[in-house]
């Protein structure tokens, strides 16, 4: 969840950059706002769901009715919020959908990230096991050096 918020941040600052960009090149101040508005709803959103469903999973024993109350409260505020904006025209909807978009890009990102390092850690546990492990790695020095019934790569040539 950390690392989510960190990408969300980054891509909240480069969607505000360039946005910016745009604005400074001749665009409306309207896409500067829609995406600063956008990653702001998007990023206060995420914090605040992560935020009460840490909570609900931390007191198992408590009722948690008036958590989900919340949660749902601030789910049709943000709708609210978010068709206000849209609909009396505050910003220019493709950069507000960019902004709101960088919690969604953020998690698809740090699923990526966590499979290949999952997938990586794998394989590098394939490897060790099937040849020499790590802890072997300072005597190898040894002319000649091989582990007790553990196969060198070089075995197999």
């Amino acid at each position: 969840m950390q690392f989510v918020s960190r990408v969300g941040v980054v891509l909240f600052v480069l969607c505000v950059l360039i946005s910016g960009l745009i604005w400074l090149l001749g665009g409306s101040f309207k896409v500067l706002l829609g995406g600063f508005l956008g990653g702001l709803l998007s990023l206060s959103s995420f914090n605040l769901l992560k935020r009460f469903g840490r909570k609900i999973v931390e007191t198992p024993a408590d009722p948690k009715l008036h958590y989900f109350v919340f949660i749902w409260v601030r789910f049709f505020a943000l709708i609210a919020i978010c068709f206000w904006l849209v609909f009396e025209q505050h910003v220019n909807v493709i950069a507000f959908a960019c902004g709101l978009s960088c919690i969604v890009l953020a998690v698809i990102i740090a699923t990526i990230y966590s499979i290949v390092q999952e997938y990586r850690g794998k394989e590098a546990l394939d490897f060790e096991e099937k040849f020499i492990g790590w802890e072997d790695v300072d005597r190898s020095e040894k002319f000649g050096y091989k582990p007790q019934g553990k196969k060198t790569p070089f075995d197999e040539i």
